[in-house]
């Protein structure tokens, strides 16, 4: 078993993000962007983890191999009518795909949760993503709905699904 360490992102960690994000983003077409990365500077990634720390509900987790950011996981806590509700996002470095890194970070995703009064987990995933489905009905997710064309990457319209954890149970 592979020794990999979770915890909470810092804003000194939001270098290593930043590379980490165009990393995965060359690696894969499930995410929202691609080996451009997110387009965030270093202060602008720091002001969201800070953001994110001072939101008892939100987090923002990192997976470390040693010192290889090799996965990370945040839950975003809405506002308002919405405050019993969070969305997710995940993401592990390719060559660390089926060595539980997604297990972990969304165990310890859904303890924050359950542990700050949130009731249920949302998130978006590519309908043809058969690992990342299996990983989150693994963990109680269920399919909700399909948002057609949600990504169009070239000429390709592609749908996504739409997951929810119901934690009030």
């Amino acid at each position: 078993m592979i020794d990999i360490t979770i915890r909470e992102a810092k804003p000194e960690d939001a270098e290593k993000i930043i590379e980490y994000i165009k990393k995965i983003g060359a690696e894969t077409n499930n995410l929202s962007y691609g080996a451009e990365g997110s387009g965030m500077t270093v202060e602008q990634e720091q002001s969201f983890l800070r953001t994110m720390q001072d939101d008892k509900q939100s987090i923002f987790l990192c997976a470390w191999k040693d010192t290889e950011l090799v996965g990370t996981a945040n839950l975003h806590a809405l506002p308002r009518r919405m405050s019993h509700r969070a969305n997710l996002g995940i993401t592990v470095r390719k060559s660390e795909w089926n060595n539980k890194i997604g297990s972990k970070l969304l165990q310890k995703i859904i303890m924050h949760a359950k542990n700050n009064g949130l009731e249920f987990i949302n998130l978006e995933v590519r309908s043809d993503n058969m690992a990342a489905i299996h990983l989150y009905t693994k963990f109680g997710f269920k399919k909700t709905g399909v948002i057609p064309a949600f990504f169009k990457i070239g000429f390709d319209y592609i749908n996504f699904d739409v997951m929810s954890l119901d934690l009030r149970y």
